[in-house]
């Protein structure tokens, strides 16, 4: 029996589809609750694209989860978990709409590499409402890598932490509430963000910050 391909490797196969045909793909894209693993955009056009290792209800559900929010659906999956070989998957994604991209080869990095392929194209949505995954979306998520295990993508928290870090490196002894007013943060307010922020980096929950007796903060390596 073939050994699973990891989410990882399908996920870059699909990355790799979805550039060939000149969409710019963000991943792991954290919208609200709900994470999409793959969002693809071409002008003003958004492609969800939920990438798993097996056929599963779950993934169902998830993909669903994506009608009238996004202008095209698919999900991906190997080859071996082809929905038409289940009828009721295929049945349930032809109804939605949801299309279905497959990925096979792997037995050789250089002559059978992994590659993503459409089986069933998605219906085009035209009435959705894309603001909140377009709201969501950021520069970091075109790096992250859709299907690590461990929440390893962006979120709004994650990208606070990312800017107070750079502003830290680039002005060392500053202040929390001096670093809070020159960043964009996620924080309702300055003083909501000072609070928690300063809390945090005290108890060492904000990796590469450190905070002295001062409250001024440095860089791990600068302390």
């Amino acid at each position: 029996m073939r050994p699973r391909i990891p989410e990882t490797e399908l996920a870059k196969a699909v990355v790799a589809y979805l550039r060939e045909y000149q969409w710019e793909v963000y991943q792991e894209v954290v919208v609200g609750g709900p994470r999409a693993d793959i969002v693809g955009v071409r002008g003003n056009l958004l492609w969800v694209v939920e990438v798993k290792a097996a056929l599963s209800l779950r993934l169902l559900d998830q993909a669903a989860g994506w009608i009238g929010r996004s202008h095209y659906v698919s999900i991906a999956v190997p080859f071996d978990s082809h929905p038409m070989h289940r009828s009721f998957a295929g049945r349930f994604l032809k109804q939605l709409g949801i299309g279905t991209l497959y990925v096979r080869g792997g037995s050789h990095p250089a002559y059978d590499p992994l590659h993503a392929r459409e089986d069933e194209k998605p219906a085009f949505l035209r009435r959705v409402d894309s603001s909140h995954i377009l709201r969501s979306l950021n520069e970091a998520q075109k790096s992250s890598v859709a299907g690590i295990a461990g929440g390893g993508y962006w979120t709004p928290f994650r990208g606070t932490c990312g800017e107070l870090r750079r502003f830290v490196r680039e002005h060392p002894g500053c202040k929390v509430k001096q670093a809070i007013d020159s960043i964009h943060h996620h924080y309702a307010t300055p003083a909501s963000a000072v609070g928690s922020l300063y809390k945090l980096i005290s108890d060492g929950k904000i990796e590469g910050l450190v905070i002295d007796g001062d409250g001024r903060l440095s860089t791990k390596e600068e302390s």
